[in-house]
């Protein structure tokens, strides 16, 4: 014989009807100890024989879901939420830059008047010119 433990035979979730299922539904948010004896005396009760046949089945599934509860891991209880931090204090808005001072005007070009007839446009000319270009006399009065 082997050392291996039996298996629990696998059992097939007994099926109801659409309007059984949200009965069944509301009966297993209730513990066992009150669901079980709400669906017996709901079978005891009923005399016409479909809806013993359905009582029963919800009895059946009651029991099934009662027997594999152990079996199955318990959903976390929720805790109360954890509070939450205090707001942020609002920071402090930036205060709002100095006017810049006006722009200083762009400066403009002045003209200055020359007196042609003194002689200082030669005079100026000449003097750009080197001790070389004194021969060709291209900028001499003309």
């Amino acid at each position: 014989m082997s050392e291996t433990a039996a298996r629990p035979a696998m059992r097939k979730s007994l099926t109801l009807p659409r309007s059984f299922s949200r009965v069944l539904g509301r009966l297993l948010i209730l513990p066992a100890t009150e669901s079980l004896p709400l669906a017996n005396n709901v079978y005891a009760q009923t005399s016409n024989p479909v809806q013993r046949a359905l009582a029963m089945r919800l009895r059946l599934r009651l029991l099934q879901e009662a027997l594999d509860a152990p079996h199955k891991p318990v959903p976390p209880v929720k805790a109360e939420p954890e509070p939450l931090p205090p707001p942020m204090p609002e920071p402090m808005p930036e205060p709002e830059p100095e006017p810049a001072p006006p722009p200083k005007p762009a400066k403009t070009a002045k003209l200055v008047s020359l007196d042609l007839a003194g002689g200082a446009l030669s005079m100026m000319m000449s003097e750009l010119g080197s001790g070389e270009d004194a021969e060709d006399d291209f900028f001499g009065d003309d």
